[in-house]
């Protein structure tokens, strides 16, 4: 039994020796292993931290802080959100980045007011200055142009002269043009009545023919739209300028087409003669305020006191709403009218002589106490129908 129990010391001995070796294999594969495991703990990291770095902790954007560069044009679509301008302005060189500019949007609470349109901004320019450049509008590189209703293409000229940094005379030259200008043959070559009121926007390398175009394409497309036959154009046009030169007060402005359209009726108008001042005042280059009863007998085209029918062309630009007055004025037997106010445009509508006349002693004694300085020449404008 000693054999089985008791080994002898040399056995114990070499018990040992294998233990430590088993020990030493042990701690060795154990020391591999974690050296292994932090070893692609660390290439893993490695690789993975910008991704981990983007996402907890991104990366200030680009942004431009030195001196600006130079001024360029950059046009803001319309409806373009934040992200959409940064990208506009990122491809001119105005911004540093895209992700610059979303921030500073972003940061602004006016920012979501930009208007679309084309902007003088510089390059090189922080995304702080970018917003606030879009938010100027003396940064806006367009010409906002509003043309009244009822104003003479002359009047118009001179509105896109001081707009356009251009001469009247530079203007009316390029407006001879009218085969670039797109104007339809019913207008036999004339501007007046063909360029349609209302507000433009031109971009800063807009031409006068360009612009003059889109007032004339306008008007070509109101017609189109207004249902009015095309050989009628120029005849309703026509009207409604005198309409529109004759009356202040829109409610009237179809009573006095029904009177015009009266009196170019020779059964009910046999002299023919529409005896119209404001298509005097016209031919003469003047207003009421400057017209002298010597005006009524200069021979001009559109003295309707000399010459019978409509005038060869209309005398104004008026609005779309007064020519459509024109088409179906109302039923009336009408032949005079008289604007007894010029201030309130108070209108008094008659049919025979004898009572236009006491209208008119109406405006004439209103004109002499507003506007005394005028009485004498006035006095004799008896056939008047201002």
């Amino acid at each position: 039994m000693t054999d089985f129990f008791d080994a002898p010391p040399e056995r114990a001995q070499q018990r040992q020796r294998v233990s430590r070796r088993r020990s030493a294999v042990r701690t060795l594969r154990v020391g591999l292993i974690l050296l292994m495991v932090t070893a692609f703990v660390t290439f893993a990291g490695t690789l993975a931290w910008p991704y981990v770095r983007d996402v907890f902790i991104p990366e200030k954007a680009a942004d431009y802080s030195g001196e600006a560069g130079q001024e360029v044009l950059v046009a803001i679509p319309e409806g373009s959100t934040g992200a959409q301008m940064a990208d506009v302005l990122l491809k001119a060189g105005v911004v540093a980045s895209k992700e610059a500019f979303i921030d500073a949007f972003n940061a602004n609470p006016r920012a979501n007011s930009i208007q679309p349109g084309t902007y003088y901004v510089k390059t090189h320019i922080s995304a702080a200055q970018a917003v606030a450049t879009l938010l100027d509008p003396a940064a806006r590189a367009e010409y906002t142009m509003t043309i009244p209703e009822g104003f003479t293409a002359a009047a118009i000229y001179e509105k896109i002269a001081n707009v356009f940094k251009l001469s009247v005379d530079e203007v009316a030259k390029q407006a001879k043009d009218v085969a670039a200008i797109g104007l339809p043959a019913e207008a036999h070559g004339h501007l007046e009545g063909w360029l349609a009121p209302g507000q433009y926007i031109f971009m800063p390398d807009t031409t006068v023919v360009q612009a003059l175009k889109q007032m004339v394409d306008n008007r070509v497309k109101e017609l189109e739209a207004s249902g009015i036959a095309r050989n009628l154009w120029q005849r309703q046009l026509t009207i409604a300028s005198l309409a529109e030169k004759e009356v202040n007060n829109p409610d009237d402005l179809p009573k006095v087409a029904r009177a015009i359209e009266n009196r170019l009726n020779k059964t009910l108008w046999p002299e023919g003669l529409l005896k119209i001042d404001s298509s005097v005042f016209y031919g003469v280059g003047k207003s009421l305020d400057t017209a002298t009863s010597d005006d009524y007998k200069k021979d001009t085209p559109y003295n309707t006191y000399i010459h019978p029918g409509l005038p060869p062309t209309p005398i104004c630009n008026p609005g779309m709403a007064v020519v459509n007055a024109t088409v179906n004025p109302p039923a009336g037997d009408w032949l005079y009218w008289v604007t007894v106010n010029l201030d309130t445009g108070e209108t008094h509508f008659s049919t025979t002589l004898e009572e236009h006349e006491k209208y008119a002693e109406q405006f004439y004694e209103w004109y002499a106490k507003n506007r005394p300085s005028q009485e004498s020449d006035n006095d004799q404008q008896t056939d008047g129908d201002q």
